[in-house]
């Protein structure tokens, strides 16, 4: 079994984040975001522990590990989204064997504990920003458009790299196509999705329609498909099949 490309492994980092009081607190933004992913997706909150607080950041590290796309992700306020499993088809064995993935990220992490969150269904209204947090929200609207009887043909992961006056930054946002066109879902502008005339495999072309700016200088793209089931089921609860997504074109990288 080959070890997977580590994707997205520090995103939107350097870009603007929304202000504080229109931000969840750490723990809070964790718990959000298991919501988010849920229910047909495994999300757990954790906190990890950090006593020598490596990396500048806390003694204790709020954040949320999910599967997507056949492998683990951490998802931290402070850091954003990173990859955690080092091989795909293991979600079980890495979901019970969290520890070491996580010292893999960093050597000082001691420990981690689960924390309990509430299952209730999020509210219609718009919800609290994200901090960091542009992949979750990406997969949050994808649910959202299926929730809603919008099965894009095709679907995923769009993330723009772009060097800048505050160095370089990674941005991603939700791609998909339906009868209408192909279309661009960005977290920073949740209420008016763009549409974008470069098909899914010009990443160079959806990059300059979805983050022009002249004072950043492009420096990769990478699209991550979303294939076949969306949404992986909790254990023991419904299969919800998105039919019609296929394996989209690869960007450039």
């Amino acid at each position: 079994m080959r070890p997977i490309r580590l994707l997205l492994l520090l995103l939107f980092i350097g870009l603007p984040l929304a202000p504080a009081s229109a931000r969840a607190g750490d723990a809070e933004a964790a718990a959000q975001a298991q919501a988010m992913l849920g229910p047909y997706t495994w999300a757990r909150a954790i906190v990890i522990h950090n006593p020598r607080r490596a990396g500048s950041l806390p003694a204790r590290v709020h954040g949320t590990v999910f599967s997507f796309h056949g492998v683990l992700w951490l998802y931290t306020p402070r850091e954003g989204t990173r990859s955690l499993s080092h091989r795909r088809g293991r979600l079980d064995l890495d979901r019970e064997n969290l520890l070491p993935l996580l010292r893999a990220i960093r050597a000082d992490y001691t420990g981690y504990e689960i924390v309990p969150v509430a299952k209730r269904p999020l509210a219609d209204g718009r919800l609290p920003k994200l901090r960091n947090g542009c992949v979750v929200e990406s997969l949050h609207a994808l649910t959202r458009l299926l929730d809603r009887g919008i099965a894009p043909a095709e679907a995923g992961l769009f993330t723009v790299y772009v060097r800048g006056p505050g160095g370089l930054q990674g941005h991603t946002g939700l791609l998909y196509r339906t009868p209408d066109g192909v279309f661009f879902w960005d977290p920073d502008h949740p209420d008016a999705p763009l549409r974008v005339s470069g098909g899914f495999g010009d990443g160079e072309r959806l990059a300059r329609e979805v983050r022009a700016d002249a004072r950043w200088e492009l420096v990769r793209t990478h699209f991550l498909p979303i294939d076949g089931d969306l949404r992986e089921p909790e254990r023991g609860g419904p299969v919800v099949h998105a039919n019609g997504i296929g394996a989209a074109g690869t960007g450039t990288s």
